[in-house]
């Protein structure tokens, strides 16, 4: 899997753009503010519907303009294929693959996977739990083909039971309760399934990438206390929920906590470690990703190297070029890489 060719227009600063791809190592380079990050970041939406810099698809549209336009050719088991998006401030988003229109930009996703990681990735051990809780989420789905479905039937059972909670209606809770915890239990095996091949994943790139670093393991926080089943748990919360009006444990409290000698490493690790533990996490999620799938995905970083010393960029580097991923990489340091086998692209003001 690899795109061959991006064509942006009216895009974040591009009036217009068109970039030619290799299938494998592709380095961005320039200053600041050039436009490196909107690349990746248009790759990223083509793929997902989203940005991972801004909540709103029309902050991606360029100022003075309406209409943002994304175009790729991508070649898949020797196929190649187009892929459009058109959006515009309404919030109106036309897709077409193949010159065909297309509803759902899950297929889109299952079809052109691709892993950004982006200066956000970075604080993976710094985030909050909804954070890492997404990241779960969205690497199950790529492994689970029925998972959109059970998230939803549990968010819509959640919904419903907080708005009885809020308004206590009572004798209707005891039913819906029941059907949460049963919907709850399967979620919580599709994710725990998922989990543990993440984290032999995990393990593994711990012990090749950073063996001088302490021992660094996960573990699957399911939402409540792992002395009680859920059901359980619910029983002991009644009054509280009934307090405050929503569920104070559920599968939405779900947290892969990271530790190292039981104490989680936000608190002891360095910004360097923690970035390193990051990439690890999300290179993990790529080989899951990859292991159940014949559509190799496509890994974007953006501002890879910085915060890195030189040694443990080239250690992670080295482990990158032995990927068969296409990968593309933005940096402020080409230097890095003069002596690499990357294509390099020269980026300059838009």
């Amino acid at each position: 899997m690899s795109i061959d060719q991006l064509k942006l227009s009216a895009f974040r600063c591009f009036e217009q753009a068109d970039f030619q791809f290799s299938p494998h190592i592709n380095v961005l380079s320039g200053v600041n503010g050039v436009g490196k990050t909107s690349i990746l970041e248009g790759i990223h939406f083509l793929s997902t519907g989203k940005s991972f810099r801004s909540a709103k698809a029309s902050n991606l549209i360029k100022k003075g303009e309406n209409t943002f336009t994304l175009f790729a050719h991508f070649t898949q088991d020797n196929n190649t294929h187009s892929l459009g998006c058109q959006f515009n401030k309404p919030s109106h988003k036309i897709l077409k693959l193949n010159n065909q229109l297309v509803k759902k930009q899950t297929d889109i996703t299952s079809l052109l996977p691709v892993l950004s990681i982006d200066p956000n990735s970075y604080l993976f051990c710094d985030n909050s739990p909804q954070f890492r809780r997404s990241f779960l989420d969205w690497m199950v789905f790529h492994v689970k083909h029925d998972y959109l479905i059970s998230w939803t039937k549990v968010l819509r059972c959640q919904k419903h039971i907080n708005q009885l909670l809020k308004t206590k209606q009572t004798k209707e809770l005891p039913l819906w309760l029941e059907q949460y915890c049963a919907l709850s239990v399967d979620l919580n095996n599709q994710r725990l399934d998922v989990f543990k091949l993440f984290n032999s994943f995990f393990s593994s790139l711990c012990h090749q990438l950073i063996p001088k670093m302490p021992v660094t393991t996960l573990e699957f926080y399911p939402g409540w206390s792992d002395q009680y089943s859920l059901t359980e748990m619910l029983n002991l919360d009644w009054d509280k929920n009934l307090m405050y009006g929503q569920l104070r444990h559920g599968v939405h409290r779900m947290d892969i906590q990271i530790k190292s000698q039981n104490t989680l490493v936000k608190n002891i690790y360095s910004r360097g470690q923690k970035k390193m533990i990051s990439l690890i996490c999300y290179l993990s999620c790529l080989q899951v990703m990859d292991s159940i799938s014949s559509n190799q995905s496509v890994l974007c970083l953006d501002d890879f190297d910085a915060e890195l010393d030189h040694d443990n960029a080239a250690h992670f580097f080295d482990y990158l070029i032995s990927l068969p991923n296409q990968i593309l990489i933005s940096t402020v340091e080409p230097n890095r890489y003069s002596d690499k086998k990357v294509d390099m692209f020269h980026v300059k003001h838009c």
